[in-house]
């Protein structure tokens, strides 16, 4: 999705890598030289690599509740297409 509108806009999200072997849906685990790049261009957008697990993170805010609700609504809708289940938490506009 895009990016948060508003100013001091923050979301949240945990999101481990792809599986190694191939799923139903096609997805493999990156290759060691596709999963730097693809680090690079996710610290570029703002995310931070976990050092203490295999995850990724970035926070996010919205004006409301209802808009940070929304996009984790249509985050999820996403995700479970990607049989991928982030650890996420939402407190009223993160």
């Amino acid at each position: 999705g895009g990016g948060a509108r508003g100013a001091g806009a923050t979301r949240r999200l945990l999101a481990a890598p792809a599986s190694q072997s191939p799923t139903s849906s096609g997805t493999h685990r990156l290759t060691a030289e596709e999963r730097n790049q693809a680090i690079l261009d996710l610290k570029a957008a703002g995310w931070s690599e976990l050092s203490e697990r295999d995850a990724i993170y970035k926070e996010f805010s919205f004006h409301s509740f209802n808009q940070a609700f929304g996009f984790m609504s249509r985050v999820a809708l996403q995700a479970e297409k990607m049989n991928h289940h982030p650890e996420w938490f939402n407190v009223y506009n993160k």
